[in-house]
Order: C-alpha cells, then structure tokens, then sequence
C-alpha cells in the first residue's frame, strides 16, 4: 500500500550512474526505498549514496539470504532493513525473514508517516544519527528530537486524542 509519497527503485540505479541521487524538497515524511542485494550494496560507492541530504525518509532494504556484514553504503540511510534473514547486528533497524513480513513493516510505517510526518522524518533522522554516536550522545539527540516535537501540532492532537 505504498503510495504517490514513496519512491522505491533498485540500488543497482546508483551503480550504473555516477549521479548522486537528488529530490526537489518534499512534504515531511516522504519515503525514498532503495532495494538491493547484499551484493549491489556492496558494490555501490557511498559517495553516489548522497541521501543524508533528500528531505525524505531514506529506507535502504538489503536482501540477503544469510545475514551479512552490514554494507557501508546502506548505512547513509535513515533506516536499514535486512530482509531474507535474520540479524542481531545493531546497524539493521529491522530484520525480517520473509518478503511479506518487510511489505507489511513497509505498509504500516509509511501509514504512520503520512499520520505524522513531522514526527517520523525527525525521528527517522535521529534514529540514523543515533545508531552512529555513544550512548550518551545518542540520549542527547533523542532528547532534543523529542523536545522538538512536544511543542509542535502532531503532539498537540495526538495528546488532545489521548484525554
């Protein structure tokens, strides 16, 4: 059920062209999909993977029939799925078995997104920003995501649904 906002395409794209990818601004909580094998994301050169900068949530999935070393490519998105297997690495943000499962996840996130897109762009970015610090600087930037997001509206109707 992904919809107009979510942009899926094969990693392979960046191998075959030496252009970063690029995406006009867009809403909040827009989703870019890049799908790959363990094998495309490896060869893929992080340079090419510019998509720190996209102002959408940046999804890198990786099929793998065993799990993996986590490629450095993937590691330029918000977050990371490894589907095919199974992995207690703490790099992959999900890790499901089956195809059908990763949809599902897919389905539901991007339903949660468009509900609060301010909310899932900022917490998708500290989640990537996070799984790259300390601890207790991770804390930090959780604690200023979460600051950041009590005083908007997506809390305020979320807390006025709540009473």
């Amino acid at each position: 059920m992904t919809d107009a906002a979510t942009l899926r395409f094969p990693v392979r794209e960046l191998m075959d062209s030496n252009t970063p990818l690029r995406l006009s601004a867009g809403q909040p909580g827009r989703f870019v999909v890049i799908e790959g094998t363990a094998r495309d994301w490896t060869r893929v050169d992080a340079a090419v993977l510019t998509v720190r900068d996209l102002a959408a949530i940046t999804v890198g999935v990786c099929r793998a029939s065993a799990a993996h070393r986590v490629p450095e490519a993937i590691l330029a998105c918000d977050l990371r799925v490894l589907v095919g297997s199974v992995s207690d690495d703490p790099a992959w943000n999900v890790a499901t078995p089956s195809e059908e499962e990763y949809e599902r996840w897919l389905n539901e996130i991007v339903l949660a997104a468009r509900a609060r897109p301010l909310t899932a762009a900022v917490a998708a970015r500290a989640i990537c920003v996070s799984s790259r610090l300390a601890p207790e600087d991770a804390v930090a930037v959780e604690a200023f995501a979460y600051s950041t997001l009590q005083g908007g509206d997506e809390a305020r109707t979320w807390l006025s649904k709540r009473s």
